[in-house]
């Protein structure tokens, strides 16, 4: 279970996941599902990874052999009643011997570890020099020149270091990535803190 907040990178850190897996186990039906978009009502694992009736043969020889990986996403936006339909079915999927990656917020992830009898893991926030090493390669995604760069990752460290905006984390990704598109725009650097 990766159980951190919104922003953290669990939605991107599973799907690079799942390239990563299809590339490395050719043998196995690797599925990402974003719990959202599933119908969740008629609870079978043909449903929820949306198997083509022409696939149903070769999956279920695979998921027989235990060469299934499922990756899930998003499941704390579901309704308590829907995590509870889906919970029963990672159980099943548990219990067939069925490798899963879930990620969810930390509130949201007490139920599944103490069924799952795993414990949760979450991201190592960044450190002032991963922090600045973020922020310069998104920054030169977009062409800025090193002194703008620096001026920028100055300027947000000294922010974060002053606690001008307590309520944001700027050891996130989300928000650190929501600064650079700041900064992007026709009007500099000065709205930084207008984001905010």
């Amino acid at each position: 279970i990766l159980a951190d907040e919104l922003g953290s990178g669990k939605s991107s850190t599973l799907e690079w996941m799942t390239l990563e897996l299809e590339d490395r186990y050719l043998s196995h039906w690797v599925s990402y599902i974003d719990v959202q978009s599933v119908n969740l009502n008629n609870l079978t694992i043909h449903s929820i990874l949306n198997i083509s009736t022409s696939d149903e043969i070769f999956f279920d020889e695979l998921y027989n052999r235990k060469q299934v990986i499922l990756l899930c996403d998003n499941l704390e936006r579901l309704s308590k009643d829907k995590q509870l339909n889906l919970h029963k079915i990672i159980m099943k999927l548990k219990e067939a011997g069925i490798a899963q990656l879930i990620a969810i917020n930390p509130q949201s992830s007490r139920l599944f570890e103490k069924n799952l009898e795993v414990i949760s893991y979450k991201f190592a926030p960044f450190d002032e020099h991963e922090r600045k090493e973020f922020i310069t390669k998104k920054l030169n995604q977009t062409n800025r020149v090193y002194s703008q760069i620096e001026e920028f990752t100055n300027i947000s460290i000294t922010v974060h270091k002053h606690h001008f905006i307590d309520h944001i984390d700027l050891n996130n990704p989300m928000f650190l990535t929501l600064m650079v598109a700041s900064a992007n725009n026709s009007e500099g650097f000065s709205n930084i803190y207008l984001l905010f």
